[in-house]
């Protein structure tokens, strides 16, 4: 799953009040439980937007200071490109897993199923976006994350592109009629082997209308 890959891919943090809630999501993903990963993977994300506020004004000023100070300035910069590739990780995570909430909860048969499939499809797209920005921090502050991110990212650019083929092959956008080829990989042929018989299958609202199974011919 997307979204676990993101959860396991933590920013490296010391703070206990930042890595339990990143553990609590993972560990409630592992169970199919969204409502309580989404609600951890919050919590992480505004424990580390708060990061800053909770330093106070003295605290602000000397970060403010060190940053100029040779020596200081290079990890400073790299714990704050870590918070922020945390807050971006936690936004990922948060996202994708409303994204297969929203999975769970469609219907192929049911009039809203192609408006909860595109919904799904914005989910995973917004938290590859959160996890693009994520890699973009972790380049800075943990090198070895980027690899795990990466394949997130990978994972979330495929789920967006197979649900608008599940919106066609379940005929929710519109009723089709779809071509099922059927070859036969001991005679090869550039689309994989030889072409031995057809069916025309016609969908609509998530229901199969139609199937028709032409006599045998030469189809290749």
């Amino acid at each position: 799953m997307p979204e676990t890959l993101l959860a396991t891919s933590s920013t490296p943090t010391p703070e206990p009040q930042i890595k339990i809630p990143f553990r609590s999501g993972g560990a409630a993903l592992t169970q199919s439980s969204f409502a309580d990963a989404v609600f951890a993977f919050d919590r992480a994300r505004m424990s580390l937007e708060g990061l800053p506020a909770e330093t106070g004004v003295l605290g602000r000023i000397g970060l403010s200071v060190s940053q100029r100070v040779p020596g200081l300035s290079g990890t400073i910069g790299r714990a704050e490109a870590g918070r922020r590739a945390g807050i971006a990780l936690a936004s990922a995570s948060s996202t994708a897993t409303r994204g297969l909430a929203t999975l769970e909860r469609i219907d192929l048969t049911q009039p809203h199923a192609a408006t909860l499939v595109d919904a799904a499809a914005a989910s995973f797209a917004s938290a590859r976006i959160h996890a693009e920005d994520a890699r973009t921090h972790l380049r800075i502050a943990a090198p070895s994350f980027v690899a795990p991110v990466d394949r997130a990212i990978g994972a979330l650019r495929r789920a967006e592109r197979l649900l608008p083929i599940l919106k066609a092959l379940g005929g929710i956008d519109r009723p089709r009629r779809l071509l099922l080829a059927f070859q036969n990989p001991a005679e090869l042929r550039p689309t994989g082997g030889f072409i031995g018989s057809v069916a025309l299958v016609d969908v609509a609202d998530g229901t199969v209308a139609a199937l028709e199974l032409p006599g045998g011919g030469s189809y290749d």
